[in-house]
């Protein structure tokens, strides 16, 4: 009789192949999978980016909130093709300002292309929410916000908490209601965040006050400080306009110099150098510094070191944004 198996070597070759195939066909698969999933998380990172840097500039501006969500996402990899027009949008729930950024790119297949796969539309989206206005500013040496004049917004000049501001409107900082512009007697609304004198108010309206400033009582810094005042904040225009000559309060990178945070103060108990109370703040651009009165526009944006808090009525800076989706 002869052996039916006379020739194993043969069925195992066969079988070999047969998994060599299957093998083979898996790596394929693998790897057309593994570029669909690298493209689909380098997509997500730029339209994450986006919405966040976007979201900073609403509820007002939203030509700039679109803007900045499209340079950001090209900054960050995407095509200008790839990116879907940025939707600005309330949320019913918090009443807070979102941007919902898309974006989607036709990946090819390598391998699948044997079973007639070309491409696959890889789609991906997110939301940022701007957080609520903040009832805190912490800056430090290594905030990254402005240049090295205006490493920080905060600067030690109050501003009237009882006087409604409107986006982009005209500000006259150091102007109170009482003679000469005072607040109260001897106060023309400076405060001591970092110490007594010109220097000390010079150098943090210039480099920006490093420390935390809160929802609270403040010392203020009597006299109208005209030199030291109109320095720093000379310091600051001048940073600006190097940084960007064409920058204004209505177009403007929101590091610029001249983007200035200032807290809320009521005056009302303002006599010399006494306590008075931040109440919240406020985000100016200044325009011009001449006889310690400065010119600025109200605008918005995000506070470095922002504490987010939904209590405090919104006056320009909010807390970093979030994303919800």
């Amino acid at each position: 009789m002869k052996n039916k198996f006379r020739n194993p070597r043969g069925q195992i070759g066969i079988l070999f192949a047969f998994a060599l195939a299957a093998l083979l066909g898996g790596v394929a698969l693998c790897t057309d999978v593994s570029v669909m999933y690298l493209n689909w998380h380098h997509m997500q990172k730029a339209v994450d980016a986006a919405a966040l840097a976007g979201v900073a500039y609403l509820p007002e501006d939203q030509v700039d909130a679109i803007s900045t969500a499209n340079n950001y996402g090209q900054t960050n990899g995407l095509a200008a093709s790839e990116i879907g027009t940025p939707i600005p949008s309330i949320d019913t729930t918090t009443g807070l300002s979102t941007l919902t950024v898309s974006a989607s790119r036709n990946v090819p297949y390598y391998f699948a292309r044997v079973l007639g796969m070309t491409t696959q539309l890889v789609k991906v989206s997110a939301t940022a929410e701007a957080a609520a206005p903040t009832s805190n500013v912490q800056c430090s040496s290594s905030s990254s916000f402005g240049t090295s004049v205006g490493a920080c917004g905060l600067v030690p000049i109050g501003l009237d908490n009882a006087t409604p501001y409107t986006y982009q409107a005209p500000i006259t900082l150091n102007q109170g209601p009482g003679a000469n512009g005072q607040w109260g007697p001897g106060n023309w609304g400076s405060l001591a965040l970092g110490g007594n004198g010109g220097n000390v108010l010079r150098s943090d309206i210039a480099n920006g006050y490093m420390g935390p400033v809160g929802i609270g009582n403040v010392l203020t810094e009597p006299g109208k400080a005209v030199g030291p005042i109109d320095q720093g904040f000379t310091d600051r225009i001048n940073a600006g306009l190097s940084q960007d000559p064409s920058g204004t309060f209505a177009n403007h990178t929101p590091n610029d110099p001249r983007v200035v945070i200032v807290p809320l103060v009521d005056f009302s108990t303002a006599q010399g150098k006494s306590s008075v109370m931040v109440t919240g703040f406020a985000m100016l651009w200044v325009d011009s510094a001449a006889g310690g009165t400065i010119q600025t526009n109200f605008i918005s944006g995000v506070a470095p070191g922002g504490i987010a808090d939904p209590q405090i009525s919104s006056t320009g800076p909010t807390a970093p944004p979030r994303l919800i989706e």
